[in-house]
């Protein structure tokens, strides 16, 4: 029997970038009510660490889109590139007999904070993204500690990725025309502004 290999972006509708944002944002929403949390979305990395360094105290999830790599060639006009995802979360620990106990420890009612990292991770890698435009499931690239210039935050980086398809390029009748390029004027042709004495 031969197999045949599907495309996994079978009758493609690509869905707008803002949904690469807005729906993990959705999906979070009820687990960041659940644990406390506040959940924003941030530009850049720079503008997320920056608020996570100057923030209050409290649980924070900041998502902040990532590149857009392309994955190969287009094949028949269909250009798949992998969208990338990373969500900083972050919680100024309570004092505690033993350093950063509230990490792995339950404390003020709160479970340990790696187990809520854990839950937001594990959220966004069971979500759903629409089919036939991602690949549907957002990939763990990995956690790391954040790091702002040079020094250690109380916050953890979770990076995702996921395949997607664009729209398909304009055809040649629907291209935009460009307007013929215009000459310069030399500059050196043009007499020097006149100047009071």
């Amino acid at each position: 029997m031969e197999l045949q290999w599907r495309c996994p972006f079978h009758a493609v509708t690509p869905i707008p970038p803002s949904d690469f944002i807005r729906i993990p944002m959705e999906a979070l929403a009820p687990v960041c009510a659940t644990i406390g949390a506040r959940i924003f979305v941030s530009t850049n990395m720079r503008a997320a660490l920056e608020g996570l360094f100057d923030s209050p105290a409290g649980f924070l999830v900041i998502l902040v889109p990532g590149d857009e790599t392309p994955q190969g060639d287009p094949i028949d006009d269909l250009q798949v590139v992998s969208a990338g995802l990373s969500i900083l979360v972050s919680h100024r620990l309570p004092p505690t007999a033993q350093p950063s106990q509230g990490l792995y420890e339950s404390v003020a009612g709160l479970p340990p904070f790696i187990d809520l990292i854990a839950q937001i991770r594990d959220t966004v890698r069971a979500m759903a993204m629409p089919e036939g435009s991602t690949g549907v499931r957002w990939r763990y690239m990995g956690r790391r500690a954040v790091d702002f210039d040079g020094i250690l935050s109380p916050a953890f980086r979770l990076d995702f990725e996921i395949d997607a398809a664009l729209p398909p390029a304009l055809a040649d009748a629907d291209a935009v025309e460009l307007a013929p390029p215009q000459p310069f004027d030399d500059l050196e042709d043009d007499p020097p502004p006149e100047t009071e004495p």
